[in-house]
């Protein structure tokens, strides 16, 4: 499945969801925000860029 369709189906689902609530899909407006690896800091500080995290990770 590629990037783009895990996406588009994350997007539905969060409307989905809002939907249950009472939230009109209209009203709901989704932002992914997807800062470069190097800006991560994970395992006590490490750039995740430079880690092996176990699974593939492209943002």
């Amino acid at each position: 499945m590629s990037i783009g369709n895990i996406k588009r189906r994350l997007y539905q689902e969060i409307v989905r969801r809002l939907g249950a609530l009472g939230i009109a899909p209209g009203g709901v407006f989704i932002v992914l925000h997807e800062p470069p690896l190097d800006n991560w800091g994970l395992r006590g500080g490490q750039p995740a860029s430079e880690l092996d995290l176990g699974f593939r990770l492209d943002v």
